[in-house]
């Protein structure tokens, strides 16, 4: 755990996606997200589909189904 990935009351990123999710009336396995830090990993894991854009933590990388180079390489993913 670092202070970013775990913040106030045991929030981290997968936590604020599942809510944000939950406001729009679904789930966070129906989002995409996309990050490169360790503090992704959760949200990651929380999402449908996880992509790590390098260069990438090695938690991010562990946590990803996909792994791209650039953001323009997303639309091949997706």
């Amino acid at each position: 755990k670092t202070p970013f990935s775990h913040g106030k009351h045991g929030m981290d990123k997968g936590r604020a996606l599942e809510s944000i999710a939950a406001s729009f009336g679904t789930s966070a396995k129906r989002a995409v997200y996309v990050g490169n830090g360790a503090s992704d990993a959760a949200a990651m894991k929380a999402s449908g589909l996880g992509v790590a854009i390098t260069p990438s933590a090695p938690e991010a990388e562990a946590a990803a189904q996909e792994k791209i180079d650039s953001l323009s390489e997303l639309l091949l993913v997706l």
